[in-house]
């Protein structure tokens, strides 16, 4: 927890913060706060496993979207974007041996996707809230005017991980080519 804490993390004023914007969470037997702030990654990175940039469909510094997703606030490029990471619909927010899952919200009103939350037992989920803390939930204790509501489950194989270090590591390197790279005196070689 990167030198914190729980009871460092469990303040009274850090949770007051947090239950003002999600007043279901005073009563959550579940809420724990479990990382310190960060404005490094966002609940949709934390969602996909991600904790070094925000995933966000706007093209500025530091944010990251997959190519393949839509950029949209539409529910649908939001499953998209995780789709592009390994994942696949689910039927439900139920735990299932050897897998990952995740639960997607969008705003009811306007229904623009809002927020994910990785699902870690039933009814039991770990959401990052923007560029505060990472917090352990009930499932229902976030629902709401901010978050809105859930409106898909997704699941990812947990191998998705090993195949993916797999792959990163299977770069073929011809390393005659690399020393002649590596040396400035024989450019000439390289024509």
């Amino acid at each position: 927890m990167e030198g914190n804490t729980k009871a460092e993390l469990n303040t009274e004023e850090n949770r007051k913060r947090l239950t003002a914007a999600f007043p279901n969470l005073k009563n959550d037997k579940n809420f724990e706060i479990q990382s310190p702030q960060t404005p490094i990654y966002n609940c949709i990175a934390w969602a996909m496993d991600f904790k070094d940039r925000w995933v966000d469909i706007e093209e500025a510094p530091g944010c990251w979207w997959p190519d393949s997703a839509v950029r949209s606030y539409l529910p649908e490029a939001l499953v998209q974007a995780f789709e592009a990471v390994g994942f696949e619909r689910a039927t439900d927010g139920n735990v299932e041996h050897g897998f990952d899952k995740v639960v997607l919200y969008k705003n009811m009103e306007d229904e623009l996707w809002t927020h994910a939350s990785r699902i870690i037992a039933d009814s039991v989920e770990h959401s990052k809230f923007g560029q505060g803390w990472d917090c352990r939930h009930s499932a229902n204790s976030i629902s709401g005017n901010i978050y809105g509501e859930p409106y898909c489950y997704m699941k990812r194989s947990q191998s998705y991980h090993t195949t993916q270090e797999k792959v990163r590591s299977s770069i073929c390197v011809d390393h005659e080519l690399l020393k002649r790279l590596l040396n400035p005196n024989r450019t000439s070689e390289l024509t």
